[in-house]
């Protein structure tokens, strides 16, 4: 219903009055509503700003006690050493006093600092630092039992071979090294730590702020009258007046988005398809020059004065076509996703579409496009008896495949890898479980995981951190949950619950 605008000295309606009065209560509530919301919003920037503030001061806190134990570490060492000379040129046993007290501690003070530098870049330099202790001890100790066997001669001149003072002297270099790294991060996490209480203080201003301005806008709102309600109604006038316009607007920005949509699928196109397709033509060509070479080497096995190494006949026989065949499946897997990416970006939306699926074959097929990696880790990818389901193709595989990679990536060198799918039905649903025994992931790494362009632990694989979060984007895509445990260096296991039939879940891939 319309409410006209009144002439001078003319009284509103009973309706126009009644219209007017649930507005103006509809606008104070309304504004009381986003006052109230922006306050929780506004309370909750505090209660985050002030974590993060807290991890700041506790990183920081962890680098100061970093930077102490190293410096404990060289203290140790250098009583160990003063004790150790003190008592070479006195005799008197009570310069072993300060000897046996820092040997005692300083393995337990290597270990310490390699344990809180692990993940950092400088664990070389600590693991370093331990062995350079280590050999120092060692020394230190030689020359008092050259002392107890040969006496103090022969123990004086093991001394001043230098060995202990280069020792003593590579160790300080480890420990600067170390200290240098630590003191620019303790320079950044200050300022960080500085930089969020800034933050927070502002934040606690705004929300007093906002406080005063919600209770000042409230008290205004309620004295509104029909001066507002006429803005109102000249507003939607303009507004209707105006709806052509704003609908050409927004179906030309629509039409330049599907135009940056198609230059996307053109670059896509031809700067990642191009190159995929001269690698299976080269890959063709070499796997004919390789057939061509093998029935060569039969010729030459066959004759009678063959001279053909037993290592060609097998690479020629056994490793090159595995190798075709492995390159062929991975350049075929890749054409795939290019393909997806194409449509995708062409229509902007995919629909899934659901197919019976032998979830035992669909696994063992990843894991052999992963086996030339296995075999090279001495590692094996297990895959069980799994529940069959009716789910989109190319969104499982995915999901799998990106697991079942980031598994074989992060496998410890220091054990075989053993890497197990498995899986059961739970009434509506198909649990599956991909459990390794590899490097594992700190507890408070678990859910940064699934974060996009976030990784966890130590940096030293390739990846751009987009799988996990993709991952879990397609199995919400086809309702289902994904969950994961994990214990540092022991291993992580991912579980995934997925509909056993997905027939009628049908959707959109963006």
């Amino acid at each position: 219903m319309n409410v006209s605008t009144l002439a001078d000295g003319e009284e509103p309606s009973p309706i126009e009055q009644s219209v007017r009065s649930r507005v103006l209560g509809n606008a104070s509530l309304v504004l009381l509503a986003i006052g109230f919301a922006a306050l929780i919003v506004m309370a909750i920037a505090v209660t985050v700003l002030t974590e993060r503030n807290r991890e700041a001061f506790d990183l920081a806190a962890t680098t100061r006690k970093q930077l102490s134990d190293i410096a404990r570490a060289v203290e140790l060492l250098e009583n160990a050493e003063t004790g150790q000379r003190g008592f070479l040129l006195t005799e008197r046993e009570s310069y072993l006093e300060p000897y046996n007290d820092a040997t005692a501690q300083i393995p337990g003070q290597l270990d310490a600092i390699v344990a809180e530098t692990s993940t950092l870049p400088i664990a070389g330099a600590a693991a370093d630092f331990r062995a350079t202790g280590t050999a120092k001890l060692a020394e230190l100790s030689s020359a008092l039992d050259l002392y107890k066997s040969d006496g103090r001669g022969a123990a004086t001149e093991e001394v001043l071979t230098d060995r202990g003072k280069g020792l003593m002297d590579q160790a300080r270099r480890d420990a600067k090294t170390m200290n240098a790294f630590l003191d620019k991060e303790l320079a950044v996490r200050l300022d960080h730590a500085r930089k969020t209480g800034e933050i927070l203080a502002a934040a606690q201003l705004g929300s007093t702020v906002l406080v005063l301005a919600v209770s000042i806008l409230t008290g205004l709102g309620l004295y509104r009258n029909v001066t507002a309600l006429r803005q109102a109604q000249a507003a939607l006038a303009e507004t209707n007046s105006n709806l052509e316009d704003i609908v050409a607007s927004r179906t030309q920005a629509l039409s330049q988005a599907n135009d940056e949509i198609q230059k996307f699928a053109y670059i896509v196109s031809h700067d990642l398809r191009a190159p995929l397709v001269n690698i299976m033509g080269f890959t063709t060509e070499l796997e004919a020059a390789a057939k061509t070479v093998g029935r060569y080497v039969d010729h030459r096995i066959k004759a009678s004065d063959s001279d053909v190494p037993r290592e060609v006949v097998e690479a020629i026989g056994e490793d090159v076509p595995e190798a075709f065949e492995f390159i062929k499946t991975s350049t075929s897997k890749m054409d795939r996703l290019i393909s997806a990416i194409l449509r995708l970006s062409r229509e902007g939306r995919r629909v899934l579409a659901p197919e019976t699926l032998q979830m035992r074959a669909l696994l063992e097929t990843i894991a052999d496009t992963l086996k030339h990696r296995t075999d090279a880790m001495d590692a094996q990818i297990v895959v069980q008896p799994l529940p069959n389901i009716v789910a989109d193709r190319l969104a499982v595989e995915q999901i799998f495949g990106n697991i079942l990679d980031n598994a074989v990536k992060y496998l410890s060198p220091e054990r075989p890898g053993v890497i197990t799918v498995r899986g059961t039905a739970r009434g509506a649903l198909a649990v599956y479980e991909i459990e390794d025994n590899g490097r594992g992931i700190a507890e408070n790494d678990l859910e940064r995981v699934f974060e996009l362009f976030r990784r966890a632990g130590r940096q030293n694989t390739q990846g751009e951190g987009i799988g996990l979060a993709y991952v879990r984007q397609l199995i919400y895509r086809l309702g289902g949950t994904i969950a994961l445990k994990s214990t540092l260096g022991q291993g992580t296991t991912f579980t995934l619950s997925l509909p056993m039939n997905g027939a009628k879940s049908k959707s959109e891939v963006a």
